[in-house]
């Protein structure tokens, strides 16, 4: 990983603040304390988190105690169990008292803290608990559930040997016990959606750092930033560091990961006011919502999926590309001024809302359309619903070597790897002589719905080439300007 000059003075400073308070000899104590604790206690410890269920296909909702909890409580109950709640030992009784049991709950705090594991709801006991070796060992006896260890480092020879024999090499911690809990599922599982509730880092003027009790940091120094809204609100350096913890470690992650902000605040803003691109920010029913529908596409059968998850972004005006209708006035231009060959019936592959065909016809041009969502609201709108048809490119409702012209622009990077054969054999059969094809060859600059990518099938300049080949088709030009690929092809064998 590559860390910014200001992240490493930022943990250098938080470490020495650490040493300053005599952390370390607490960390220590508390270590020996709970060692010998586990010992006393075997059936009590599950294992390391090195060994925590993968969690693939789950997304992770961290939960903290900020001024956003309170407003988002009612929100979890549209949850199932594709999402894995974990929270902070701040938080656990909120929860719980609420009917809400999370996966885990999380303690690396060293010392006493406004907090307590006293009389805890009975459904306390169903919670795995995260603990760090030196987690305050007071708390940790009093806990009922099991326990995953999780081996943040010490500065202590003996015992740091001892921690690594039990349970794993150390995962960085981040400075508190959300950050951690976001370190050792980023790294230990194949989770890939993260939700973050009641993590404001900051709060307005009239609120408390807590939304539901004083703290001793209510009456610190704090300075002035901008929420996610514009709003002033106020941070200090503790949470000013976990923040960029946060936005360091997404930034590792990103884009593959997707990280929604549903907890306000001034996470995902830069010291500057913009909003970083690494977070999405909107209220937690929204993002349950979204993410469910982001699970269910990903467990579908392939083309179900495909023609469900596009039919969805059509419906809602989430998804509008123009790019097919520049390359038809680019043919347009061609055949009328360039000398490009002249084609009785074309058809676009991949058509969407059909806006070049309607205008490609408009000016006296033979094209039809098919594409793989129904559409055909829009279609019926331009005028084209009686040219444009649905259905999947590796099926294409038309005879062999109907049209003697086909184009597929920004379509072949959106269709799965196990169809990409299927499809450019279907175009050949029902083209009799010119080909277009326009390929995006690198994956969007932002998912584009709730963590999902098109661009599927992601080949090089001379793999598109090599595909197009073995098919059958003949190229004529094949030519990569920036992240869009042009290639020009006929039938083999034909012309």
């Amino acid at each position: 990983m590559i860390y910014p000059v200001a992240y490493q003075r930022m943990m250098k400073w938080s470490n020495k603040e650490d040493a300053d308070r005599g952390m370390p000899g607490i960390w220590q104590g508390n270590t020996t304390k709970n060692l010998e604790y586990f010992d006393a206690h075997p059936e009590k410890v599950i294992g390391s988190i090195h060994d925590i269920p993968k969690h693939e296909g789950k997304a992770v909702v961290f939960v903290g105690r900020g001024q956003s909890l309170e407003k988002a409580i009612d929100m979890f109950a549209g949850m199932d169990d594709r999402f894995i709640i974990v929270c902070t030992n701040s938080s656990i009784r909120y929860l719980l008292d609420h009917g809400i049991v999370p996966h885990y709950m999380m303690l690396i705090d060293g010392e006493a803290g406004n907090w307590t594991f006293d009389g805890l709801p009975e459904s306390a006991k169903d919670v795995t608990a995260i603990f760090a070796p030196g987690a305050y060992h007071e708390e940790v006896v009093k806990w009922p559930g099991k326990i995953m260890v999780v081996p943040y480092g010490i500065k202590h020879g003996k015992l740091q040997k001892e921690i690594r024999k039990r349970w794993g090499k150390s995962i960085p911690a981040g400075g508190n016990a959300l950050n951690g809990g976001v370190a050792i599922f980023l790294m230990n599982t194949l989770a890939k959606i993260y939700v973050f509730v009641g993590n404001n880092l900051s709060f307005k003027e009239g609120e408390r750092f807590y939304f539901n009790q004083d703290t001793d940091r209510d009456d610190k120094a704090y300075w002035v930033m901008h929420d996610i809204y514009g709003e002033e609100c106020y941070t200090d350096i503790p949470m000013y560091e976990y923040k960029i913890w946060l936005e360091q470690a997404a930034s590792q992650f990103w884009p593959e990961c997707y990280f929604v902000n549903c907890s306000e605040g001034i996470l995902g803003v830069d010291i500057d006011d913009t909003i970083l691109p690494l977070f999405d920010h909107m209220p937690l029913d929204l993002a349950v919502e979204r993410i469910k529908e982001a699970l269910d596409f990903e467990n579908q059968s392939t083309i179900d999926r495909y023609k469900g998850f596009y039919q969805m972004l059509y419906d809602r005006d989430m998804y509008e590309p123009h790019n097919g209708r520049s390359v038809w006035k680019n043919v347009q231009y061609n055949i009328e001024s360039a000398g490009m060959r002249r084609f009785k019936k074309a058809l676009d592959v991949g058509c969407g809302l059909a806006e070049g065909i309607r205008e490609m016809r408009d000016a006296g041009y033979n094209v039809y359309g098919v594409d793989i969502a129904d559409v055909s609201r829009k279609w019926k709108e331009i005028g084209v619903d009686g040219v444009c048809r649905q259905a999947p490119a590796h099926e294409i409702p038309y005879p062999d070597a109907t049209f003697d012209f086909v184009y597929c622009g920004d379509v072949l990077e959106h269709i799965p790897e196990e169809y990409i054969e299927a499809t450019l054999r279907e175009m050949y059969r029902v083209g009799s002589r010119d080909f277009l094809f326009i390929i995006a060859v690198g994956l969007e600059n932002l998912p584009v719905h709730e963590g999902i990518y098109t661009h599927v099938s992601l080949k090089s300049q001379g793999e598109w080439n090599a595909v197009l080949e073995k098919v059958g088709y003949k190229i004529r030009i094949s030519r990569l300007d920036g992240e869009h690929l042009e290639i020009q092809a006929t039938k083999g064998g034909n012309h």
